[in-house]
């Protein structure tokens, strides 16, 4: 009886010992899962992708704007950013209705500068793309003016049906806290 019970505490023991063992590969193989070097690399892969698909996206078309702002013709910020499909549906309506105001009114509006240039006019030097970062679910491309002293201003990114969109603009004034497009363009 005695031989019995030290028996069935041996086979409990070894038991218990198989479910530890099991218990903890899982708890390995979890942990490899959430923190998987080769995840992270993936995902470092893909922000640089990612930033590469909007350089490409982006320079040519604020090249092109840039020609047209600087070769003293007709350069509508408005206009050129809802034709090239390069705004978000909620700041597009923002900025149609601003132009629906101009119109009307034969009145500058909310927005009397180019969001683009953050300038009424420019220094003779194209935008430039100074850097793509990821933040969250959004991208912020900094873009310079060319000004002598004026810091780079950011428009911030979103992914929209497959492809990068301006959603907003945040421009840094001077001894003042920055501001953005779209309050720009819904200040009463």
């Amino acid at each position: 009886m005695k031989r019995n019970a030290n028996h069935r505490h041996g086979h409990f023991m070894r038991t218990m010992t198989l479910f530890r063992g099991i218990f903890l590969c899982l708890a390995c193989a979890v942990a490899m899962q959430t923190f998987n070097p080769m995840r992270v690399s993936a995902a470092s892969q893909d922000a640089t992708d990612a930033s590469e698909a909007i350089r490409r996206q982006f320079s040519p078309l604020l090249s092109e704007y840039s020609r047209l702002f600087m070769g003293g013709g007709e350069a509508d910020c408005i206009d050129f950013a809802v034709k090239q499909n390069m705004v978000s549906p909620g700041l597009k309506e923002l900025l149609l209705k601003e132009a629906r105001f101009r119109e009307k009114s034969q009145e500058v509006g909310h927005l009397d500068f180019d969001f683009f240039f953050n300038a009424q006019d420019s220094d003779g030097k194209p935008l430039s793309i100074v850097s793509i970062t990821k933040a969250g679910d959004t991208y912020l491309m900094k873009v310079s003016n060319g000004f002598p002293g004026e810091k780079p201003y950011d428009f911030l990114l979103v992914n929209d049906s497959g492809r990068w969109v301006i959603d907003d603009v945040r421009y840094f004034v001077q001894g003042a806290e920055p501001t953005t497009l779209r309050k720009i363009l819904t200040t009463d």
